[in-house]
């Protein structure tokens, strides 16, 4: 092997192993630093905010940080209050009305098992009335065995909820701690914001700054784009509950549209988590035909989502759908549930990197050529 191909070799493992120690490092310091990577993130993300403040109003940097950073906080908390006054409205719509479903569905429930454990404890009658007295009396023990572990695993069960209780109360000074080093850490961010960019520029030669800066802005814009396919694809969800909620007269048919769009955010929940339970309830309940419209309503929204959400994200996302699915494929194998959240952000990194130019510079480096 001559020199080139030693000198090759050896670029091509110091990429390989700065690329190895630079995810180490942050992967080990995220359960340690996760506020102020957060505070990072949300402070580039309001800086085009800040600056429109900025040049608008002629105000000061550190008033328009204190602004928006406000106008975020009160927007959360109204989000907060609103779930919070809708989630009370419903419980109480549901003290209403839920004792008495609650007595229909057990009195329906317990004619159900009579009708099908009538004839089979009778049969159990007649097996056991056949066994020897040692038999039965086996029988007897083996069942008494049965009823402890059940006890058993019903203490556990309170014990673990209780534990977990106490555990959530334990941590609220902590949480409430580190919401505080991230709030300050986001003001800090965001008003020394140009002097963290300028020390970076001093840090990392002007060629390959100018090109990294055009993998923030590829990722910000990919985000802007998947919110956008996000709220495109919950307000056609909407649209179809409201529609068929309506008309198979359901009662709070707003504000249960309204709660099922809000459950439509949360990833790999959806509106399952509403109308296969409602189903399940009023098939158990005797309530055919509802159950029936409840499950073809969540079937429409569920199709209408498989159709549309892989379009709408390679579109957003500027790869063709067959690489994302590889990607989702590939990221759920790999890192589970976490994986089909970061793997198509990773491809969009990879692209810009591309396209910027990054991995031509890496590629030259390793060869040894300008």
């Amino acid at each position: 092997m001559d020199h080139l191909h030693i000198h090759q070799l050896l670029r091509f493992g110091f990429v390989c192993l700065s690329f190895a120690i630079i995810v180490f490092i942050v992967f080990t310091s995220i359960p340690y630093l996760y506020p102020f990577y957060i505070a990072f993130l949300l402070a580039w993300f309001i800086q085009p905010f800040i600056k429109l403040i900025e040049k608008r109003f002629r105000l000061p940097r550190v008033v328009a940080v204190l602004f928006i950073m406000l106008l975020l906080s009160l927007l959360g908390l109204s989000l907060i209050t609103l779930l919070i006054a809708e989630f009370v409205r419903g419980l109480a719509h549901l003290s209403h009305g839920l004792p008495g479903h609650a007595e229909n569905l057990i009195a329906y429930t317990m004619d159900r098992v009579t009708e099908i454990f009538t004839p089979l404890i009778a049969k159990i009658e007649s097996v056991v009335g056949r066994l020897t007295q040692q038999q039965q009396h086996s029988l007897l023990d083996y069942l008494e065995v049965v009823k402890i572990k059940a006890s058993n695993t019903g203490a556990e069960v309170l014990n673990n909820i209780f534990t977990g209780l106490t555990s959530l109360l334990a941590s609220l000074p902590g949480s409430l701690a580190t919401i505080l080093f991230g709030v300050l850490a986001t003001f800090f961010f965001a008003k020394d914001w140009d002097k963290i960019m300028n020390g970076l520029t001093m840090l990392v030669p002007d060629k390959i700054f100018s090109k990294a800066k055009q993998v923030p802005a590829a990722i910000k814009q990919t985000i802007g784009g998947v919110v956008r396919a996000q709220l495109i694809m919950v307000s056609i969800s909407t649209a179809i509950i409201g529609i068929g909620l309506s008309i198979i007269q359901v009662p709070y048919a707003v504000t249960i549209t309204l709660f099922a769009a809000l459950v439509d955010f949360i990833p790999y929940i959806g509106t399952g988590v509403i109308f296969l339970p409602w189903g399940i309830y009023q098939f158990l309940s005797g309530e055919i035909e509802m159950a029936l419209s409840l499950i073809t309503i969540y079937v429409i929204v569920l199709i209408t989502r498989q159709v549309l959400e892989p379009k709408l994200l390679s579109v957003q996302f500027g790869v063709p759908p067959i690489l994302l699915l590889i990607s989702l494929f590939a990221g759920f194998q790999l890192f589970g549930l976490y994986g089909i959240i970061i793997s198509p952000f990773l491809l969009v990194l990879i692209k810009t990197m591309y396209e910027s130019g990054i991995l031509s510079m890496i590629w030259f480096f390793i060869k040894g050529t300008n």
